[in-house]
């Protein structure tokens, strides 16, 4: 065999066909990564990425001036549309970047499929490919595929397996992964915030502030077991969060809460929490940020329609299938037309929502302003979560005056939700829920009070600042009792 092998390998020609296999591959991969940059030069590429802020108006404004009413696109500057395809293309490359992990699967998937020619294995030699060619591909548009924001705050995305549809990401311990956390303790933080208790990068997370003497707190937003809708399942989900809420806890960090729900939580685990840091978003922020999307003239819901959206994952602790059940008998208790149920998400049940008929439509996951434009062109939010630390989409929901229609989980009490600025479920049975929707509809036209009810609290109450003020008053309390006993 070992005669045979060497006549093979000591063939000149059967050498340079395998070096020209290797080079080919080489040169393919090497053009995935730097390929696709409209015909402009990287120059112009790197110019555009040093006032990303400004991209989206300056882009918006020439596709009006391109493809608005009554425009002959003969009559445009050439200068302008040169303009707009290379700002189009940034915005490509920006997509990219923020999708860094879609991005990245595509790249892996392309590298291995190429490597079965025979030649190599996939791993670890695919792993190395690719790094090289990320590196290139970063180093030929002169910019970090992690993003930062502008703001000044950086996001690093560590290497992940995802887990359960992504729901439970899984740390790679790779060289890149080790490179960066030794950076990060280089740059010696302050203050380390770990979210939830139960990932296995949160534990990454505790210990490092562990090993640096770092101040950490810990900052729970379940306020109940996770769920995967199947009871033997669940035993073992039950029994990982222990397992793994114990790890954590051995870090000896503080733990803190979203809401009074997730606080109280805490104590199913033997935790003591230290107070609240409730949830926030920028509400008036995402209502501007709205999309000028119709959803009612898209899914052909008349204005006279009651419209209930849901917004999250299609999955059965979202109460997603009791939605569903519930549509389906308001549908046979009301007139036709009477309400129509819009749901935007993507998950396990996604094929279950889209084969409803009658009553009910799909939209599929949308971003962040088609999300403010649903909201905004419903009559209500129905979210019947069996268990939510402080749901973001109630927020999303007040920011553009929507009330909601919610189980009592967290976040329900912070927003007064039960004083006249929404209906608040007992329970998420679809019979409880079609009885909710049915009183909402019959009190449509208090629908608008109670949004602005909820949006003026809520702009009291979660805001970016209290929230920060929140945690920095944590940590100040914790310090001056860490320093008080190291005394």
């Amino acid at each position: 065999m070992s005669y045979e092998l060497r006549k093979i390998l000591g063939n000149r020609y059967v050498m340079l066909l395998l070096a020209l296999a290797v080079a080919v591959n080489a040169a393919l991969f090497y053009r995935r990564c730097t390929k696709d940059l409209g015909g402009f030069t990287r120059a112009d590429i790197r110019a555009e990425y040093a006032h990303l802020d400004t991209l989206e108006q300056e882009y918006d404004a020439l596709l009006n001036g391109i493809y608005g009413d009554n425009v002959d696109i003969m009559q445009v500057p050439d200068e302008d549309l040169r303009r707009y395809a290379l700002l189009s293309t940034v915005r490509d490359e920006v997509e990219a970047t923020n999708n860094y992990p879609e991005y990245l699967r595509g790249l892996c998937a392309e590298t291995e499929a190429k490597l079965r020619l025979g030649l190599f294995s996939a791993d670890p030699f695919a792993e190395r490919t690719l790094e090289k060619g990320l590196a290139a591909y970063s180093a030929l548009l002169g910019v970090r595929l992690e993003p930062s924001f502008p703001d000044g705050v950086e996001v690093l995305r560590l290497p992940c397996r995802p887990l359960l549809g992504g729901r439970l990401p899984l740390l790679r311990r790779t060289a890149a992964t080790r490179r960066a956390m030794e950076e990060l303790a280089a740059s010696a933080p302050d203050r380390v915030v770990v979210n939830t208790r139960f990932y296995g990068l949160s534990l990454a997370g505790a210990r490092f502030a562990l090993r640096t003497g770092t101040p950490a707190f810990v900052v729970e937003h379940g306020s109940a077991h996770l769920s995967l809708g199947n009871p033997l399942a669940d035993k073992v989900v039950e029994a990982y969060e222990h397992r793994a809420t114990g790890r954590i806890k051995a870090c000896g960090h503080p733990f803190c809460g979203v809401s009074a729900a997730s606080l109280s939580w805490l104590s199913h685990f033997g935790i003591e929490g230290r107070g609240v840091v409730p949830n926030a978003i920028d509400l008036e922020a995402f209502a501007e940020n709205a999309s000028a999307r119709d959803f009612r003239a898209e899914l052909g819901v008349p204005e006279g329609t009651f419209l209930v959206a849901f917004v999250g994952r299609l999955v059965p602790e979202k109460g997603v299938d009791a939605l569903l059940q519930a549509a389906q008998e308001l549908a046979r208790r009301l007139p036709e037309g009477s309400m129509a149920f819009a749901f935007a998400g993507d998950g396990p049940l996604a094929a279950a929502v889209a084969q409803a008929s009658g009553n009910v439509f799909a939209t599929g996951r949308l971003n962040a302003p088609d999300v403010a434009a649903l909201l905004r062109d419903a009559d209500v939010l129905c979210l019947p979560s069996r268990s939510e630390g402080f749901a973001t989409t109630l927020l999303e929901a007040a920011a553009v005056g929507t009330p909601p229609v919610v189980t009592h989980v967290g976040g329900v009490e912070e927003l007064g939700i039960a004083d006249r600025r929404g209906i608040v479920l007992q329970d998420a049975d679809p019979t409880t829920l079609a009885a909710a929707l049915q009183e909402a509809h019959a009190r449509r036209g208090e629908c608008p009070a109670w949004g602005t009810r909820l949006h003026e609290l809520a702009a009291q109450t979660a805001s970016w600042t209290p929230s920060a003020d929140a945690l920095e008053a944590l940590f100040d309390a914790y310090e001056t009792e860490r320093q008080a006993g190291a005394r």
